[in-house]
């Protein structure tokens, strides 16, 4: 009962729906004799990256990740130092390059 719960709740994902409707639209559509064009699947991709700019594929609201920031509103994996975490041992070294 609960995976059922688990496989409902996913069919409310906009982009399960989206697979599933796109994926079985061939099947659908040659079964009943519509014959798709040569470059069906190049269709399916420029409608989706369109969809996914407009924002309807994805969430643009990034809160759930806004869980797991500092205070400074980065997430934990990242640093103020171009993204990349600093060990506190070597925040204190002085690295340049001296070619």
């Amino acid at each position: 009962m609960k995976n059922l719960k688990t496989y409902l709740s996913r069919l409310k994902n906009p982009k399960v729906l989206m697979a599933i409707l796109l994926g079985l639209a061939p099947l659908l559509a040659t079964s009943f004799g519509i014959i798709l064009p040569d470059n069906y699947t190049e269709i399916v991709t420029a409608v989706a990256g369109i969809l996914v700019l407009l924002g309807i594929l994805n969430d643009p609201n990034p809160k759930r990740y806004l869980e797991d920031s500092d205070k400074d509103g980065l997430p934990d994996f990242l640093d103020r130092n171009d993204g990349h975490r600093i060990n506190e041992a070597d925040a204190d070294m002085d690295v340049t390059d001296e070619d």
